[in-house]
């Protein structure tokens, strides 16, 4: 498959925050899994999938350090790559790699998300109402639980942010139920 080295590299930028680093113990969680047009990192925490129509091959998965390291040291506009079952072959112009990973099979596999209901909502009201409660959220690192706002819904549904000594509830303009 071809793809823009440039878009490649933006791609595996984009889901590094997901990518396990070295203290995980499944050796996949290092890897990216690439094919059926996306590309996606886990850290079993957090997931992040990436549309990437060029990858329609079957999936693979690609060392995820070792591979943008190689990407962003290249010349060339083109990458070229051939996923493998135990890794990856990468060309960019006259340079040529090959990277190890384990088996596609040990990457976890993607859950199955499906939305259990769907509203339309008031976008300018719910960034004012995320806007008004942001300012009641913690911003220190020591309880991570009380940095953000929680959306609850029901009829009708709620904002609600703490960080500790201060406790604010807002009640949406439309109903989630």
């Amino acid at each position: 498959m071809k793809i823009r080295t440039e878009k490649l590299r933006d791609a595996l930028e984009l889901v590094a925050p997901a990518v396990g680093g070295r203290k995980v113990t499944l050796p996949a969680l290092r890897c990216v899994r690439v094919g059926e047009g996306t590309l996606a990192a886990t850290n079993l925490e957090v997931r992040v999938q990436v549309e990437l129509p060029e990858a329609q091959d079957p999936p693979f998965l690609m060392p995820h350090k070792l591979a943008l390291d190689f990407l962003k040291a290249v010349p060339g506009d083109t990458v070229m790559w051939v996923g493998e079952t135990d890794g990856v072959a990468i060309q960019a112009g006259s340079a040529r790699v090959r990277f190890q990973a384990p088996k596609e099979e040990n990457f976890p596999p993607r859950p199955d998300l499906q939305a259990p209901l769907e509203a339309e909502v008031d976008g300018d009201a719910m960034v004012k109402a995320l806007e008004e409660m942001v300012r009641y959220t913690a911003t220190g690192d020591s309880r991570p639980v009380l940095n953000g706002v929680c959306l609850t819904l029901g009829d009708p549904a709620e904002a609600v942010a703490a960080d500790g000594y201060r406790l604010a509830v807002r009640a949406l303009p439309f109903p989630l139920t």
